[in-house]
């Protein structure tokens, strides 16, 4: 069974993951992973964690591409990127990671 795990990021402490979460709930995502880093960081101990829950199939799923980092659009791992609306609507974007080379 696939699963849609999701993660929810903010750079500041005087930010909140709330409205990330709420949509991501709404999308039936589960797990969350929750975190307060920068994006320019390599070192984000819960995307880690995010990335190592999924399986062959699943999905990570995050409010915006930009979530996952500043250098996510050059992923070496990504493979799709959908989004069931345009941006200003704010929907949760479903990223599938690419299979590691033993998966092709």
């Amino acid at each position: 069974m696939t699963k849609n795990v999701a993660y929810a990021r903010v750079t500041t402490s005087k930010q909140t993951t709330e409205q990330q979460v709420a949509a991501l709930q709404a999308a039936g995502c589960a797990p969350i992973f929750t975190e307060t880093m920068s994006g320019k960081r390599n070192d984000r101990p819960q995307l880690a964690a995010a990335l190592a829950e999924l399986k062959p199939g699943d999905t990570l799923t995050v409010w915006k591409l930009g979530r996952l980092g500043r250098d996510a659009l050059r992923s070496p791992r990504s493979r799709t990127c959908t989004t069931g609306a345009s941006s200003s609507a704010r929907r949760p974007m479903a990223w599938t990671p690419a299979p590691t080379a033993g998966e092709w």
